[in-house]
């Protein structure tokens, strides 16, 4: 869950085929009895949140491992919940976000990008599968003795 997501002027690295929808100042991260105030980033693959303190501390959550996002009230108030799938540990992961309103545009983006992600997975690697249209001549040219390649 710790690592270099941020570079030394907090910009995420972002990895290959990555874009950044999003960032949001001002979000604490409920996992401890104070919460650490920090910064949660939305791109069109994972969600990530760092502290404003130690960009150290941070989480990575894909949406390949999310299972949902929703709000629902907790002892710091309402917060958003990130929930990751069975495969992934069933992490619950609480977010603080004032106001309200920023807090149901988080959570409406978040279930945005994963509905986008789920339909069409991104994986870091571009195939262009390329027609191998010489070898076809070549093969099925019932012509083969006609036919001249120029170069």
């Amino acid at each position: 869950m710790r690592g270099a997501v941020i570079n030394e002027e907090e910009k995420l690295r972002v990895l290959p085929l990555e874009h950044q929808c999003d960032r949001f100042e001002g979000v604490w991260n409920l996992s401890s009895d104070q919460g650490n105030l920090g910064v949660l980033i939305l791109t069109n693959i994972r969600i990530v949140w760092f502290a404003s303190m130690n960009s150290m501390y941070n989480v990575s959550i894909p949406y390949l491992q999310l299972h949902c996002c929703r709000i629902r009230d907790s002892k710091f108030g309402l917060a958003l919940v990130i929930e990751t799938s069975a495969i992934s540990g069933e992490y619950v992961l609480g977010f603080r976000v004032d106001p309200e309103e920023k807090l149901q545009n988080i959570c409406r983006t978040i279930q945005v990008l994963h509905k986008a992600f789920i339909a069409k997975p991104i994986f870091g690697v571009q195939h262009n599968r390329e027609r191998p249209v010489i070898a076809y001549i070549l093969k099925w040219s019932a012509h083969l003795h006609r036919l001249r390649i120029f170069i």
